[in-house]
């Protein structure tokens, strides 16, 4: 996602395991001229955080069809400095504990609002 705001250009990561909502998001990103990788696996999604900015935002959908879930990786992110990591989940956020590295929990259709906040920041 090229996203624009404050003359600067926001890239966002993605780690999603369900192919039809890669689809959309991939689709809708495209039509808003945003700059979205997305990834399938947590492998993928960690190697690819390894070789950009921390500034990147992170979103990262809960059940991601591995052992580990999608929060578990987020915290991996934080620790490697990461700071601007969302989940986008299915799940309400109130069963989710109290996640310090996690900036917001939303559902998958609040992945767009979230990545907007983070440009007029």
């Amino acid at each position: 996602m090229m996203i624009r705001g404050k003359d600067m250009c926001k890239q966002a990561l993605y780690l999603e395991d369900d192919q039809l909502m890669r689809m959309a998001v991939k689709m809708e990103a495209d039509k808003r001229q945003m700059d979205l990788k997305i990834f399938s696996n947590s492998k993928d999604f960690l190697t690819a955080a390894d070789n950009v900015s921390k500034e990147t935002i992170l979103f990262l959908d809960s059940d991601i069809g591995e052992k580990q879930r999608g929060e578990e990786i987020g915290k991996i992110c934080f620790e490697k400095g990461f700071k601007t990591i969302y989940l986008v989940t299915s799940f309400d956020k109130n069963d989710f504990s109290n996640m310090p590295w996690i900036k917001g929990i939303g559902s998958k259709d609040d992945l767009f609002e979230f990545w907007e906040k983070e440009l007029v920041n």
